[in-house]
């Protein structure tokens, strides 16, 4: 969600912050899913780099620890600017547990319009 709305955010780091976390295992379970988002975020990420300079950076530099450090910052950036901006779709004028529901159920089909899902 955040590629696709180019809205990115930067780490919460406030004490009063929601925080989730994920099991090791539900990550290693969607690691073939998450290393193409990554690969995608980095050659969708509007940068200075040429796209043969995002080429390299997304499939040719896995083992250089800077450069993936530099991509994991990138895709997280927009990871959490698509979880805030779900957050606020959400929550967004609900007060009430059928509000939640009814935001839910627009936000899937409005979702589904935009992407021509069945």
């Amino acid at each position: 969600m955040g590629i696709l709305n180019n809205r990115k955010a930067d780490v919460d780091n406030s004490p009063n912050g929601d925080t989730a976390n994920l099991l090791a295992s539900q990550v290693i379970g969607e690691q073939s899913r998450l290393k193409f988002l990554y690969r995608l975020i980095i050659l969708l990420h509007d940068s200075d780099m040429t796209n043969d300079e995002k080429v390299d950076f997304a499939f040719r530099n896995d083992t250089n620890q800077d450069v993936l450090k530099k991509g994991m910052d990138i895709f997280n950036s927009y990871a959490r600017g698509g979880i805030e901006l779900l957050y606020e779709k959400f929550t967004e004028g609900a007060t009430t547990k059928d509000d939640y529901i009814e935001r839910i159920s627009e936000i899937v089909a409005e979702f589904a319009d935009l992407y021509d899902i069945k």
